[in-house]
């Protein structure tokens, strides 16, 4: 029986290039979150990755299927994962609360399908540009309106706390 109600979301590029842990740290936690990858084939993910190096559940989104033989706590599931149905299917599996960890067309893709209640922001005092990924947001779907919950500084960034400030809960 699973205890946790949540999880932690990265999408296929960032699971690929910055090849991330998705594990707490630091801090003791009872139940470790679910940690799910968006990609589009389950078997570009490298075995060596650091997502399994913990035996904690690892979930794979993925539109195709892998005949890769995963450890016993990573699940494939195989589908069109839309922003809506991935909801549906934490939802289906009891999860409540779903933390975007990166990257940026997966931020923007949930902006833009109003899925994002609570945000979190850093901004750093530098310009970057040149071949980057595109920024977040979004002017397409129903990306809301937030307001300011919390404003910090650290060092030279800022770190901004936002939430949702109408029809917060219209997609449960």
């Amino acid at each position: 029986m699973r205890a946790t109600h949540q999880a932690v979301m990265v999408g296929e590029h960032t699971a690929l290039v910055d090849d991330p842990q998705l594990t707490v740290r630091e801090v003791p936690i009872d139940w470790p979150p679910i940690r799910v990858v968006l990609l589009h084939d389950a078997a570009e993910l490298p075995a060596d990755a650091k997502l399994f190096e913990q035996q904690t559940p690892v979930w794979l989104l993925a539109a195709t299927d892998s005949r890769h033989q995963w450890p016993d706590f990573v699940q494939v599931f195989v589908g069109e994962w839309s922003p809506a149905a991935v909801m549906a299917l934490l939802q289906q599996q009891g999860i409540q609360s779903l933390l975007i960890e990166g990257g940026s067309r997966i931020h923007a893709d949930y902006l833009a399908a109003g899925f994002a209640d609570h945000m979190i922001v850093y901004v750093a005092p530098i310009i970057l540009g040149g071949q980057g990924l595109p920024a977040i947001w979004s002017d397409q779907g129903k990306a809301g309106t937030y307001r300011l919950v919390n404003q910090t500084k650290l060092g030279l960034d800022t770190r901004f706390e936002l939430r949702r400030t109408s029809d917060v809960y219209r997609h449960y």
